[in-house]
């Protein structure tokens, strides 16, 4: 018989490392066995972090920096060296909400920023009805129309048109205490450069055709009484044109507030290309007559003022028994006496202290002065004028002050006498003890308080690091000066 078992065939071949053996019958035969084959090992791909800071690569936006893994706003400077992470011009430091470009401050800490949050300060009125918003019992201001209003409630109470007034969101128990800017205004409101027609309510107040412009807040039968902040913010381009032909004012008490009777005003801003202050007696700027204790501080104004009669400032226009603290004023000040580049006249126990001024200076008589026209039984220190002054009268006219009378004194002040055109600080008594009169560049000397290098004999800026603001030695000293370079003014910090 014939074999009927055919012989094996086998072959080997190796294939990634993983031998397969086949084997198989002769000729038309077929194996009893299935071929096997071996599958190769799949490994999962290795997480690069070439940095090591346990951030892989695809999600580090710094794949080479181990101290920085996070770029929130893209700016190429990780958060953690980045000052400002979300790039919304508020440091991370001041940031309620530092990765949130739409959000910055959580005034009642309950994790909802105050652009969406419907009630910020968490006191159960919306903020759509809520005059003071952050509960500082200052009702905050946002337009001219709501600037207006205040007359309508002198002591800071309430905000309202005259015939309807809200107090809500003001403290049941304390009530509201005054008002604060929350952003600039300005009353050229078309921004055309020109204050007429095209910016009404406000260039014909009145509405009698006069075009005589804002009218002053308070008034001598109705002073406002109450606080005013401005935060810092500018009231831009001022307008106010009344005479004595003015039914409204006669003329008397003008600028932004017409008189302030025990009263707060602070952190001011007045400017505008196109500001100009016109009236005829007690005129400045930012308020006509400081009087009863009232106090003025760390304001300023640019504009320029023109008063055709007495107490003409380019800030205030008259104090008396009031307080005025780091302001200056910049503008040109026209007036016929008690004329001042910074305030008309003080008087009754007044007190300026850390202001200067540095606009033109020019009196049709007499009592006229870099800084203050007349000071009666008042007090000035730590200030100086930088200013040209001119009047048509050499009497009572100072390069400081035009005239200083009944007990009045000036401490550590100064003038620069090359601008101002004057040898003399007060009048044509002469200097005085505390008032040095040098020149614009020895003015520039010092860069630090106390300076006795850069004049011959005497000190400059004598102690002007540790000022008593307000005459209460229970308080600490200020030190409000910013010295700069030797070729730069004192201004405030």
């Amino acid at each position: 018989m014939k074999n009927l078992i055919a012989p094996i065939k086998c072959c080997s071949i190796t294939i990634l490392f993983a031998t397969l053996t086949a084997c198989g019958g002769g000729s038309g035969g077929s194996s009893n066995t299935a071929p096997i084959v071996n599958d190769p090992v799949t490994e999962a791909p290795s997480v690069i972090d070439a940095d090591g800071d346990g951030i892989p690569d695809a999600d580090d936006a710094f794949p080479l920096d181990a101290a920085e893994s996070i770029d929130t706003d893209g700016d190429g400077i990780g958060n953690n060296s980045d000052s400002d992470d979300d790039n919304d011009g508020i440091a991370d430091t001041n940031d309620a909400f530092p990765l949130d470009t739409l959000e910055s401050v959580d005034t009642d800490g309950d994790g909802i920023g105050n652009n969406a949050d419907e009630d910020d300060d968490n006191d159960l009125v919306l903020d759509t009805d809520d005059i003071d918003d952050n509960n500082n019992g200052l009702i905050e201001i946002s337009s001219l129309e709501q600037l207006d209003f205040i007359r309508h409630h002198l002591d800071g109470s309430a905000l309202g048109d005259g015939i309807e007034s809200s107090t809500l969101g003001c403290f049941i128990d304390t009530g509201c205490i005054g008002y604060e800017l929350t952003q600039n205004l300005d009353f050229d409101i078309n921004s055309d450069g020109v204050i007429d027609s095209n910016d009404a309510p406000f260039f014909d107040y009145d509405t009698d055709g006069e075009n005589n412009g804002w009218l002053p807040i308070g008034d001598n039968t109705t002073p406002f009484t109450a606080q005013f902040n401005g935060n810092g913010f500018e009231i831009r381009n001022l307008f106010i044109n009344r005479l004595s032909a003015d039914d409204a004012t006669s003329g008397k008490n003008i600028g932004l507030f017409g008189v302030v009777s025990a009263g707060t005003l602070k952190n001011i801003g007045l400017g505008g290309a196109v500001m100009t202050i016109t009236g005829e007696t007690s005129v400045g700027s930012l308020v006509g007559r400081l009087i009863d204790g009232s106090k003025l501080s760390s304001s300023y104004s640019t504009g320029n003022v023109t008063g055709k009669n007495n107490s003409i400032g380019g800030l205030a226009g008259n104090i008396a028994n009031s307080h005025l603290n780091t302001c200056y004023a910049t503008g040109a000040v026209n007036g016929r006496s008690n004329v001042g580049g910074l305030i008309g006249a003080a008087s009754s126990s007044s007190t300026v202290k850390s202001s200067f001024s540095t606009g033109a200076v020019t009196g049709s008589e007499n009592q006229v002065g870099g800084l203050i026209g007349l000071i009666d039984n008042s007090d000035l220190s730590t200030s100086y004028a930088m200013n040209s002054v001119t009047a048509n009268t050499n009497i009572f006219l100072g390069g400081l002050v035009g005239k200083l009378q009944n007990s009045a004194t000036i401490t550590t002040s100064y003038w620069a006498t090359d601008i101002s055109g004057l040898s003399h600080s007060i009048h044509s008594d002469g200097n005085r003890p505390g008032v040095l009169g040098v020149t614009l560049e020895e003015l520039q000397c010092p860069t630090a308080a106390n300076d006795t290098t850069c004049i011959n004999t005497g000190t400059l800026y004598e102690g002007w690091d540790a000022i008593d603001e307000d005459n209460d030695v229970n308080t600490p000293s200020i030190a409000p000066w910013d010295f700069g370079t030797n070729t730069s003014l004192p201004v405030f910090k």
